[in-house]
């Protein structure tokens, strides 16, 4: 099964959210370029997020494998994406 890494961001509320970046990406966004973390929101797909707030960042390993799906349709015929 392949695997693809993503990032967990915990914000001061509590909140969770997975992202679907690596580390090196996510600490782009959130800093500036002199290192200073941002306090502004920044868009992530479909959310953002404003770095000052953001309690703990950690990456993990998901896997993408798609799941299996089969179709008999009513002539009798099979769709099977394995």
């Amino acid at each position: 099964m392949a695997k693809t890494v993503v990032m967990k961001v915990i914000m001061d509320s509590g909140e969770q959210f997975t992202l679907p970046y690596d580390p090196a990406e996510i600490i782009e966004k959130f800093t500036h370029k002199d290192g200073r973390i941002r306090d502004e929101f920044i868009e992530m797909g479909a959310i953002y997020i404003n770095p000052k707030h953001v309690s703990m960042m950690c990456y993990d390993e998901v896997g993408t494998e798609k799941p299996n799906i089969a179709i008999k349709w009513k002539d009798g015929t099979v769709f099977d994406n394995k």
